[in-house]
């Protein structure tokens, strides 16, 4: 073995057996163990490294200051992570410390990204309760003020941390807990949580690990852990070390497929520190991603009469190119809208239509939304009412050709969308619409719901248009540009030139894209060919085509992309009059503005 990473191993091992002060309560991984799955409870972000897991267990103390109560200091710890939640790991975690005088819960919520497999960037947001057992504080008068608000304070505390693998074999992390400093005094005398900071290392030589970790707690004394491993992918790990002044065991077992058993047992080296019997802890690990261990086949020994000498030609792998494709499936969606306005709207009425009114169109990939917002249901249930107000001969008219049509449609659906200053005429003109044979009917009554102020504006303001435009129209894409990544495989030498070149079903060239020398890691492409024309539908076939310096023509394996287009088109008619429906409808929605 290499006298080098030897003295690395013995130097780590070293850096265990100094500055070790301060007792260990809570659990506390280390800062860099993307192996063990309590390092979420410092590090937010080694949960990309680590596998999606599950633990729970607990941790019993024995303080010798309390001799009545063997076990009267308990901490029970869960958590939960998934390295890949919609890109992002995603983890939670809980600890719940009780002891005579003091219980204390923390609940974490974290997110976090790993970037080029290097390194990782992770927050958490932390409930902290704290809670005191008043009956078992000696000498405390009933009317003490420290208690005159209660027993317990919740606060929050926002946390990070950072993980990085500069080497296959190194890992550094680092993560920091209360960095709001919440305040957690009872009475308001502004005590403020101390930032909980751990740094942690972690260095592997073949089947053995060596690991310190330093950190600070809310008391700001120096807290360093240190142990010497050694694993197995199928057994699990050993590990012996220092946890603060306390001399520790601990040990992971892999049981049946993805079921683990965790325990660790420490014991104090000196009695000064009132630890007298040590500390056990016991936990349950599900690795999901972990797989069953396969049955050995045993292969029969092969008779020495059918062995061939042979002696192969050594194998020269040929260079080349091949090209990866981030998507093979665009979707194009062609909105067409037609407006019809009649002769008997003048100027001043056009000109205090919203855009929401005369429709505009929106770059939604989809084509089934009827509003290009959500509505949020207000009221169910009908009851009879009268529309009280003067209202023109038209407004009555549109009411009139609703109820016609719930009439004659029992399964349309009719919803009504009014903002909360218009919902009691909006539940008169419900009442108007339903009639008696159809009472039962649901028609509700919602309020539009916008997720910017954009869009409520879009919804609200007047166009102030003297001339509205007869026809729009909108062409969108499920994703704005073709993305593909190169990559050279045993290239020793740069090609003369080289050409992307994307053709369809009947190898017509649409698209190519030309270069000399190394072609790119990363080539983008908008859609369009060189005239600006953007790719019709159908079955296309991509591949990169290179010439070498014997001039020899050597081609990629190829990628299929499917192109789909979907069209929609709209006709929308503006009118005071009584509208004609033409069809039989399946939704109908009706907008109070005020």
């Amino acid at each position: 073995m290499n006298i080098r990473k030897w003295s690395i191993l013995v130097f780590s091992s070293f850096l265990i057996f100094i500055g070790q002060t301060g007792a260990q309560i809570l659990i506390h991984g280390n800062a860099a163990d993307v192996y063990d799955a309590k390092a979420i409870f410092v590090n937010p972000a080694v949960i990309p490294y680590q596998g999606s897991q599950f633990l729970c267990g607990m941790k019993v103390y024995h303080l010798g200051l309390l001799r009545d109560d063997q076990f009267g200091f308990k901490n029970t710890f869960l958590g939960y992570s998934n390295p890949n939640a919609m890109g992002f790991g995603f983890g939670l975690a809980g600890q719940f410390f009780s002891s005579p005088i003091l219980n204390e819960t923390k609940f974490d919520v974290s997110l976090s990204k790993c970037f080029m497999n290097i390194f990782s960037v992770g927050i958490s947001l932390r409930t902290l309760m704290i809670g005191y057992n008043r009956e078992n504080f000696q000498l405390v008068h009933e009317d003490d003020p420290v208690f005159r608000d209660g027993t317990s304070k919740t606060v929050l505390g926002i946390g990070g941390g950072l993980a990085c693998i500069p080497f296959p074999n190194l890992v550094l992390g680092v993560g920091a807990q209360y960095l709001n400093q919440p305040d957690i005094s009872l009475v308001g005398d502004k005590i403020k949580q101390q930032p909980d900071v751990h740094f942690g290392i972690v260095y592997s030589l073949g089947n053995f690990r060596t690991m310190a970790s330093v950190g600070f707690d809310n008391d700001r004394q120096l807290k360093t852990n240190g142990f010497v491993e050694t694993f197995s992918e199928e057994l699990g790990y050993l590990r012996v070390g220092l946890r603060g002044v306390q001399f520790a065991v601990e040990g992971l077992l892999h049981v049946w497929s993805m079921v683990s058993l965790n325990y660790s047992y420490d014991y104090p080296m000196f009695s000064a520190q009132g630890i007298s019997q040590g500390s056990h802890m016991m936990g349950l690990v599900m690795q999901f991603d972990r797989l069953p261990r396969l049955r050995s086949i045993k292969t029969p020994p092969i008779p020495r009469k059918l062995l061939l000498e042979y002696d192969p030609e050594p194998y020269i792998p040929m260079p080349r190119y091949e090209v990866l494709a981030s998507t093979l499936k665009l979707d194009i969606v062609e909105k067409k809208l037609r407006r019809t306005l009649e002769e008997d709207l003048p100027p001043e009425v056009l000109s205090r239509l919203s855009w929401f009114d005369i429709v505009k169109l929106d770059s939604s990939i989809s084509t089934e939304r009827a509003v290009p917002f959500n509505k949020q249901i207000v009221s169910r249930s009908a009851s009879r009412l009268s529309l009280r107000g003067t209202f023109s001969k038209e407004y009555h008219e549109g009411i009139g050709l609703v109820s016609d049509l719930v009439q004659k449609e029992p399964k349309l659906r009719v919803d009504i969308v009014t903002p909360m200053s218009a919902m009691e005429r909006a539940k008169q003109v419900r009442s108007q619409v339903v009639f008696e044979e159809n009472r039962d009917k649901e028609i509700p009554v919602s309020t539009p719901q916008f997720p910017t102020p954009e869009d409520r504006l879009f919804f609200h303001q007047p166009t102030g248009l003297a001339s509205i435009p007869e026809r729009d129209s909108l062409i969108v894409l499920s994703i704005d540009s073709a993305r593909f990544e190169i990559i050279p495989i045993y290239t020793r030498e740069s090609p003369q030139r080289w050409r992307m070149v994307i053709e369809d079903d009947k190898t017509n060239r649409f698209k190519v894209i030309s270069g000399v020398k190394d072609p790119p890691k990363r080539l983008s492409w908008d859609w369009k060919n060189d005239d600006g024309e953007l790719i019709p539908p159908g079955v296309y076939t991509c591949y990169l085509e290179w010439m070498d310096q014997e001039r020899q023509i050597h081609r990629s394996q190829t990628s299929e992309l499917f192109v789909k287009k979907f069209q929609r088109t709209i006709h929308l008619r503006i009118s005071h009059k009584r509208p004609k429906v033409e069809g039989k409808p399946n939704e109908i929605n009706m907008f109070l503005k005020k």
